[in-house]
């Protein structure tokens, strides 16, 4: 007989999976997908680098990803993301205070990235700030 042996880390893997799949099909709307799945993924970013002492830079993109989605889902401004470099790198602070339009930093994915060199992780994140006018007005979101 063949026995498989399910190691503790593959037991909460397990669990987030179901997590994100449950919340995924209990959510009521996009924006309470992106928070749970930010939640979850903060979660498992905490137990890769804590627990697995990895740099999971992968599950902070998802991260970052969920809370820009979920930021921008119901805010009424013109949002762009800004990068807050944590001191992490030499490519991660080249992108301090850079400001990138928000479908460009989902395609792109610029924090935690391979050229991430920081050996524990990226500690990057972004913030979100809203697009000026010429006046120094937020500008709101066309329809």
């Amino acid at each position: 007989m063949n026995e498989q042996k399910c190691s503790v880390n593959d037991f909460v893997w397990s669990l987030f999976q179901q997590l994100l799949i449950i919340s995924a099909s209990k959510a009521k709307s996009e924006y309470e997908l992106y928070r749970s799945q930010w939640e979850i993924y903060a979660s498992m970013l905490n137990f890769r680098r804590n627990f697995e002492k990895s740099k999971a830079n992968e599950i902070l993109q998802l991260h970052l990803n969920a809370y820009i989605q979920m930021s921008n889902f119901e805010n009424r401004l013109d949002l762009k993301c800004e990068v807050l470099s944590g001191f992490c790198c030499d490519y991660c602070d080249s992108l301090n205070g850079v400001k990138f339009e928000i479908n460009d930093v989902i395609k792109n994915q610029y924090l935690a990235s391979t050229k991430c060199t920081n050996e524990k992780g990226c500690n990057c994140c972004y913030g979100l700030v809203p697009e000026r006018d010429s006046q120094g007005f937020a500008i709101v979101k066309r329809k």
